[in-house]
């Protein structure tokens, strides 16, 4: 994960946006979006990184500011880029229609979108729909998907083997809510 901070400080801003296929995934009643990218090195039983965006941003920001694409065509891992929620109503600190990742915020408190729920279901399919190692799943985000990466680790520590938040913070109720006797660890950089 260290590789992941040092690629993302490199110029990340490009006149053209690199995309990849929009995917959707029921969860919860709604199809939720993803985006995944297989490099050819990739082989049975690969790792499975979960890339998150931050608060107001998209898996198709996040894809090209991170530059994991080109970490895993390095490494053979495969990436996956899911979409946060757009708010259904205006906040303190957000517009309606902002994506964002359910972890409790106060300003999202009428939000009801259960994102541990959705990331988990979908690592899961991924993992058996590509043969990828159930023992390599990994999670990193920024920001808010910082912030999300910290919930998963507590709340999915069966799915996610480490995290890497990266700007984000671990809030008072995710630490309190962790299961102190099954530990994951974590990449922290702020």
């Amino acid at each position: 994960m260290i590789t992941l901070f040092v690629v993302s400080c490199k110029n990340s801003r490009k006149k053209d946006l690199i995309t990849l296929p929009v995917q959707t995934f029921l969860s919860g009643g709604l199809e939720r979006e993803y985006m995944l990218y297989i490099p050819q090195s990739a082989e049975k039983n690969s790792p499975l990184v979960f890339m998150l965006h931050g608060l107001g941003s998209t898996h198709t920001i996040i894809m090209n500011y991170s530059q994991m694409n080109q970490v895993a065509d390095k490494h053979g891992f495969v990436v996956c880029y899911p979409q946060g929620i757009r708010g259904a109503e205006n906040t303190r600190h957000t517009k309606k229609g902002t994506p964002f990742w359910n972890v409790g915020y106060e300003t999202h408190k009428n939000e009801t979108v259960d994102d541990v729920s959705f990331i988990k279901s979908l690592a899961i399919y991924l993992q058996q729909e590509y043969n990828l190692d159930p023992e390599k799943t990994f999670c990193a985000g920024m920001s808010n998907g910082g912030d999300m990466s910290y919930l998963l680790g507590c709340e999915a520590p069966d799915i996610f083997k480490a995290i890497a938040p990266i700007t984000g913070c671990m809030m008072g109720w995710i630490y309190e809510s962790c299961n102190k006797n099954d530990p994951v660890p974590v990449f922290q950089v702020h």
